[in-house]
């Protein structure tokens, strides 16, 4: 619980918005963040942070895939990610 309350706090700061973020997104940004830590940036992640940035549904799914998990959790990442809803400014793009 400590690394997940320390990772959420990491987040706050970092992302002074997180908490007006869709919770699918909340909960995918808590994963990257108790996953990478440090390495969730915007420096190593510059095209999901750029979907975010411009609230691009489309885009944080397309760069979500970490190489460090299992495929069925990239899945369950992207899926969650798509079931966002397009509301409040968020989008899906188009290819």
């Amino acid at each position: 619980m400590e690394h997940l309350e320390s990772d959420l706090k990491a987040l706050e700061k970092k992302l002074p918005e997180f908490e007006t973020y869709p919770r699918p997104l909340q909960k995918v940004l808590l994963d990257f963040q108790y996953n990478m830590g440090g390495n969730f940036t915007p420096e190593k992640w510059p095209a999901f942070y750029e979907g975010l940035k411009n609230k691009d549904i489309t885009k944080m799914a397309e760069e979500s895939h970490r190489s460090q998990v299992g495929e069925d959790r990239n899945i369950r990442t992207k899926e969650m990610l798509l079931n966002i809803p397009p509301i409040n400014g968020w989008h899906y793009s188009s290819k």
